[in-house]
């Protein structure tokens, strides 16, 4: 199966070709990062050459696995190009999703000379990767890592590199007694990201759900997923570099105002004097049993370039009113004049 560009007549003398790895001395790739192939959408991407002598030829770009009876011509010079010494020459190409396998995808970039000193030679790397695979977590066990596969890859140095992404869950406990002032220590919950290929930029969604106790709250909205009604809030991810590692943690979409009385949570727009504001998802006093049992999950979802999601379940006993130390006043709860809890 060949749907790409048909191979060009090439002049007749013996080809010198440079196995994976071993780099001719007329030229080199230049250092580009790729995004994982993928088997939902096309992928369009660009590779550069830069020759260190001036010569004409051709560049091919191919791709073959188990699925294709031949290699694939993802990119072919309609004719012989000019290669001038020091000057790039870029190029790009697209990557059919229906053409990628789930594994063993061998790209192969190659620049070949044909004339001048090296004429008759070529200058070929390859890289043999799997599909981008999403890294999918449920309610993994605190300090876990989640790797992924090989998928990712990369020019460095003239010479083709893969790696892939890993997540490590921040430590954190499942089942908590009584939170500090009453609300979802969001801030303490993150994820660790880094990638052995290359380094990449953040991109995410995140949200935060509640699957009991539903009628303590008055904001959220209600939704159903098939088999129960959970309240739904928007996530605000957020992503802080260290070196070659991402925290990625995640906190309410916009702020709420929330009462000093009882803590319970309304839109912005009604703030009183009684009132702060916050994004941070706070548990009410005196609308439910002081046994309590929230359960709440933070989902952390279309992490980087292969839409990685990462859920995190959580469940907060209430075992008092009020869980935290009185002397914080805005999240102290008054329960008659002069006396807190």
């Amino acid at each position: 199966m060949n749907k790409g560009l048909l191979s060009l007549a090439l002049p007749l003398f013996s080809l010198s070709v440079c196995s994976a790895g071993e780099s001719a001395t007329f030229g080199m790739f230049q250092d580009q990062n790729f995004a994982p192939l993928s088997r939902t959408e096309d992928k369009t991407y660009s590779v550069t050459f830069i020759s260190n002598t001036t010569f004409s030829g051709r560049m091919e770009i191919t791709l073959f696995n188990p699925f294709l009876d031949e290699p694939e011509i993802l990119y072919a010079s309609k004719s012989m190009e000019a290669f001038t010494s020091g000057v790039p020459v870029t190029r790009s190409f697209v990557v059919p999703f229906d053409f990628v396998a789930v594994n063993d995808n061998t790209l192969s970039f190659g620049v070949l000379a044909l004339n001048g000193k090296y004429a008759g030679t070529w200058v070929k790397k390859t890289v043999t990767v799997p599909y981008g695979e999403p890294i999918i977590g449920k309610n993994p066990i605190s300090n876990a890592t989640l790797r992924g596969v090989d998928c990712y890859f990369a020019f460095r140095n003239g010479e083709l590199i893969k790696g892939h992404g890993q997540y490590v869950i921040t430590p954190h406990e499942k089942e908590i007694y009584d939170p500090p002032f009453n609300k979802l220590q969001m801030g303490s919950t993150y994820l660790t990201y880094t990638n052995t290929a290359y380094s990449l930029s953040f991109k995410g969604k995140a949200k935060v759900n509640l699957y009991t106790c539903l009628d303590q709250f008055d904001v959220g909205w209600i939704s159903y997923n098939g088999r129960t009604l959970y309240r739904n809030f928007i996530g605000d991810p957020f992503a802080l570099v260290f070196g070659d590692k991402t925290r990625i943690g995640a906190r309410l979409s916009g702020q709420y105002a929330v009462s000093r009385q009882n803590l319970v949570m309304k839109e912005a727009n009604k703030l009183t004097e009684n009132d702060f504001l916050s994004p941070e998802l706070f548990f009410p006093v005196g609308r439910g049993p002081i046994d309590s049992v929230y359960r709440v999950r933070i989902s952390f979802e279309e992490l980087f370039d292969t839409s990685d999601s990462i859920y995190l379940e959580f469940n907060i006993h209430r075992t008092s009113w009020h869980f935290g130390p009185s002397f914080y006043s805005d999240y102290c709860i008054g329960i008659g004049e002069g006396e807190h809890v």
